[in-house]
């Protein structure tokens, strides 16, 4: 029967070293049999079996620890740990770090606010235990009215994740202010072990030069790396929401490589090739050469950024694709073009960020000659999810709230682990994986002992090209029994 690596390596206990030695020693001629425990010759023997199995025990972790796809199993979840040496030393690459999670949050304040002015990281809102901050300035209005921010978790990973409208209790010390989130916010943990080892055994395909799957994806997930093709989209190197997940489909008719990408929190935003920026309003532009194009707020851009305008009315040669340089806090212009009119407010610039800098890895390091590809976003496929969760025990005891916010972070959870286009080869998410999702959260069938779904009625079926995403607060009714 043949052997396979593990077997091999696998190290023998104590009791097999001290039996093989008792066998040894009765072929010598003593009289083993008759060695009581506690005597002398036993428990040296006994010893010495000891020291042997725990030498062979670290020769076997080191030959794991050399070993790829064994690696993982004598490194701690996350690392770091002996896989982490071994892919910085031998495939020179290193383990995607937790991200933070982030969300848009609305502040609604009534006649008894005084207002305020927050510098980034000095508001803080919460669901339960799990803190966030603004992350720009932040100017509370006095009375009533409402202001809305991107805040993050003070937490890196997955423990910093929320569900939409879970995020509402306000930290900061003042009156008249309510908060919630109309996006969830969703942290990835550390590359885990099992993908870091993929990612690195898909290295091998990106360096043949004929294009093969895993080159497109590899190039996809590790961007800048060591013997890549150095990239930037404008100033940025590296992208702000990592990839968590790609996969690649190639036309049967055209032969057309697309590349589809997701993030932790699932789709990048739109428009798909232009992204990594929420779409900013032109408030006007210059009939001029070049264009000096004005917007209608700080724009946060710099000098050799790429930027795309779209939209934008009678001084339509602005549209399109340009390198700027900015002169103005809310003004830059546009290297190389010339106005064909003067423009007013209409369109809106995207500045080239994450999906650009994503594409540029792969057609810098993985799409052969004759080839032609492209890089979207994974589209955002609707998980919404409606039903009845019975609780009992100490479950029960935890308020409608608490129960209810804990299973829409794990809904949100679930759906940031989900590949694109589902679950293995079975394009859906299972109606058993969302139950489980919830359960576990809340502490597993024993405090669970039903989840009832209403939406979705069955498995939710995902497209190749889809990825999982909760836009809408899961609404939850708690059953005690």
């Amino acid at each position: 029967m043949p052997l396979d690596i593990s077997t091999l390596i696998t190290p023998v206990t104590a009791d097999e070293v001290m039996s093989s030695m008792l066998s040894v020693a009765a072929t010598l001629g003593l009289s083993t049999t008759s060695w009581q425990s506690g005597q002398p010759s036993r428990v040296i023997l006994e010893v010495i079996a000891s020291g042997i199995a725990n030498t062979l025990s670290i020769t076997s972790t080191i030959t794991r620890g050399g070993l790829l796809t064994l690696a993982g199993s004598v490194t701690p979840e996350g690392g770091p740990g002996w896989l982490d040496a071994l892919v910085e030393s031998g495939w020179s690459t290193s383990r995607r770090p937790a991200t933070y999670a982030a969300c848009d949050v609305t502040l609604t304040t009534d006649a008894a606010c005084p207002g305020g002015v927050y510098a980034a990281g000095t508001f803080h809102i919460a669901r339960g235990s799990i803190g966030y901050s603004n992350v720009a300035s932040l100017t509370v209005p006095a009375g009533a009215g409402s202001v809305s921010g991107s805040f993050v978790a003070d937490v890196a990973g997955a423990s910093g994740s929320s569900g939409v409208g879970t995020i509402t209790t306000v930290v900061t010390t003042i009156v008249g202010v309510t908060c919630s989130n109309s996006t969830a916010a969703v942290g990835a943990d550390a590359e885990s072990n099992a993908e870091l080892v993929l990612r690195c055994q898909a290295k091998w395909s990106s360096i043949s030069v004929d294009g093969p799957s895993g080159a497109y994806t590899y190039n996809a997930l590790t961007i800048n790396g060591a013997n890549q093709v150095a990239v930037t989209s404008g100033s940025r190197t590296a992208p702000q929401l990592p990839v968590t997940r790609a996969t690649r489909v190639t036309s049967a008719s055209t032969g057309v490589v697309t590349t589809y990408v997701a993030h932790a929190a699932g789709a990048y935003a739109t428009p798909p090739n232009y992204t990594g920026n929420v779409a900013k309003s032109i408030a006007s532009s210059t009939n001029a050469s070049p264009i000096a194009v004005t917007m209608g707020a700080a724009h946060g851009y710099t000098t050799n950024d790429t930027v795309y305008l779209d939209g934008h009315l009678v001084n339509t040669a602005a549209n399109g694709e340009w390198t700027i340089t900015v002169t103005g806090a809310n003004t830059f212009t546009l290297n190389g073009s010339t106005g064909n009119g003067i423009g007013g407010a209409t369109g809106s610039a995207y500045r080239y960020s994450d999906l650009d800098l994503i594409d540029k890895s792969i057609q810098a390091n993985a799409v052969p000659l004759t080839v032609t590809a492209s890089t979207l976003s994974a589209t955002a496929t609707a998980l919404t999810v409606v039903g009845v969760i019975t609780v009992t025990g100490t479950a029960a005891a935890r308020t409608d709230a608490d129960i209810i916010a804990i299973a829409s972070t794990a809904i949100s959870t679930l759906a940031s682990t989900v590949p694109i286009g589902g679950i293995g080869t079975s394009t859906v998410i299972y109606l058993d994986t969302i139950r489980a999702a919830i359960r576990d959260a809340l502490g597993g069938t024993s405090l669970v002992p039903n989840v009832a779904l209403s939406s979705p009625a069955a498995d939710l079926s995902i497209p190749a090209n889809g990825v999982a995403t909760v836009t809408v607060a899961p609404s939850f009714t708690v059953v005690r029994v």
